[in-house]
């Protein structure tokens, strides 16, 4: 055969020995040009996503490339591809990596790419190994799996721009039943349901799936919630945005506070109001004008180490409640762990109070739900110069804790964005980034019953276990095999047969 009719057929940009259209199994073979244009259209959907209302739907077309990236011709074309398509997602909203850290921000966005370039070659070792069906049934667990990982366990643990966050349009009855992993799991089940048909039918029942999960997403929201009912007189606060303020602008904000609104039973300053543990110039203010006082500051441990705190100050002026931060951010100097948590049972109810970056993990503010909290209190310091989109980006955070807990929220930030939120998740009233020495007030009603936990409280705990265990027992059965293989090998080495 001449050299010309040895490469007809083939497919540019791939490896000549890949055929260019059906492997030995009858799988096609795409051209270059076709994931090229899915990688773009998978970055290009999580974005739409992102943008809420119809865009929703999106989320689903973007898992769906997901798992189509696993049909690359090796699981490291799979793997570095998708580690690129991960970078276009997470980068541009992440843009103020680069102005904390200069060019490691680029290792972070990396890192956050790993973990769907980790999910697609794992489903494609699945088909491969096990077949399509079993890998499609499986899929939308795995990414659960890796998702709750991701942001709940390991040290980098980063729970922003998940596919659950994507889907907070759908109301409270979605939030409320499934969480954000339980959306994830039930985002990626519809992406695989439609690889599967596609795969066992056409390409045209693809897209038929998409308008029944949409209609299945609108009819979500129309689901009527009943939330509970508060008995108690409302809580009357107000919420002043500082940032690392001199102890007389402090002050100065407390006082024009007490003026403008006298009626505000309870004052919150944001976190790291105090570079320090409370004044007792703090304290005379309360007793003064007798108000509560919800104030961030440091607690110390010794000469080098603190706890980032939360003190709750009475009208007597002493401290009646603090809490330490539970999750300290990585990669800053922000004091130790807490040690533990308690809920503030207040003269309006049991309230949970969280620190900045610990509203964004389901672990810290299911432990507040547990022990009875009825509503959240957040202190926050995100830094002026971090930008809109990292404001924006947290904000999220409290809105989707209020959707599955059905609480309320007062979310002070040093520089915005300050939040009232329902228990829908709606923001009844906002102080907005910029926003020094502005004051946010209302008079928000505390349930006479707890907050509820969804299932994917428990559902995405056991799927990290799930996976993790069973992925142990494969590293195990694999070692085993290599170890058995070199033994065999050694053995005949050793001794000659004749």
């Amino acid at each position: 055969m001449s050299s010309e009719a040895s490469h007809v057929g083939s497919t540019p940009g791939l490896p000549e020995d890949q055929p260019s259209r059906r492997e030995a199994g009858g799988e096609v073979r795409y051209p270059a040009v076709v994931w090229v244009l899915a990688a773009i259209g998978i970055v290009g959907a999580f974005h739409l996503a992102r943008l809420g209302g119809t865009c929703t739907v999106c989320a689903l077309l973007h898992l769906s490339g997901l798992l189509f990236l696993r049909k690359l011709p090796s699981s490291r074309w799979a793997f570095y591809v998708t580690l690129l398509v991960g970078v276009g997602m997470y980068a541009p909203p992440l843009a103020f990596f680069y102005g904390l850290f200069g060019p490691p921000a680029i290792v972070l966005w990396l890192l956050l790419a790993i973990w769907p370039a980790t999910f697609v070659v794992l489903v494609r070792w699945i088909e491969k190994s096990k077949g399509r069906t079993l890998a499609l049934i499986v899929a939308p667990f795995l990414w659960t799996c890796l998702e709750y990982i991701r942001c709940e366990v390991w040290w980098l643990r980063f729970s922003w721009l998940s596919v659950g966050s994507l889907l907070e349009h759908l109301g409270p009855f979605a939030w409320q039943t499934f969480g954000v992993y339980g959306l994830g799991t039930l985002a990626m089940g519809g992406a695989a349901l439609a690889q599967g048909i596609a795969q066992r039918n056409s390409s045209w029942w693809t897209f038929q799936i998409i308008p029944i999960w949409l209609a299945l997403l609108l009819g979500m929201r129309q689901i009527p919630m009943n939330h509970p009912i508060s008995s108690r007189p409302p809580l009357r606060f107000a919420a002043v945005q500082l940032e690392f303020p001199g102890f007389p602008e402090l002050l100065e904000a407390l006082n024009r506070v007490a003026v403008e609104k006298p009626d505000a039973e309870l004052v919150l300053l944001p976190e790291y109001a105090l570079d320090g543990p409370v004044p007792e110039s703090l304290r005379e203010w309360c007793r003064r004008h007798r108000k509560w006082l919800v104030v961030g500051g440091k607690e110390p441990m010794d000469s080098t180490r603190y706890f980032n705190t939360a003190y709750v100050l009475g009208t007597n002026g002493a401290t009646v409640f603090q809490q330490a931060k539970s999750r300290p951010i990585q990669l800053f100097k922000d004091g130790q762990p807490a040690n533990s948590q308690q809920v503030w049972d207040s003269p309006w109810g049991k309230l949970g109070i969280a620190i900045c970056y610990d509203a964004s993990y389901r672990q810290v503010m299911d432990e507040l739900l547990r022990q009875g909290a009825a509503a959240f209190l957040v202190l926050s310091m995100d830094v002026e110069d971090w930008g809109k989109t990292e404001h924006l980006l947290n904000a999220q955070q409290a809105r989707l804790r209020c959707l599955e807990s059905d609480m309320p929220m007062v979310r002070v930030g040093s520089s915005g964005i300050s939040q009232w939120i329902s228990a829908t998740g709606k923001e009844l009233a906002t102080a907005e980034f910029p926003g020094p020495g502005a004051i946010l007030s209302g008079a928000m009603e505390i349930p006479d019953s707890p907050g509820t936990r969804p299932w994917d409280s428990w559902f995405a705990p056991l799927c990290a276990i799930a996976g993790v265990g069973l992925g142990a027992v494969q590293v195990f059965r694999s070692l085993l095999r290599s170890i058995k293989s070199f033994i065999f090998r050694s053995y005949l080495m050793a001794k000659p047969l004749f």
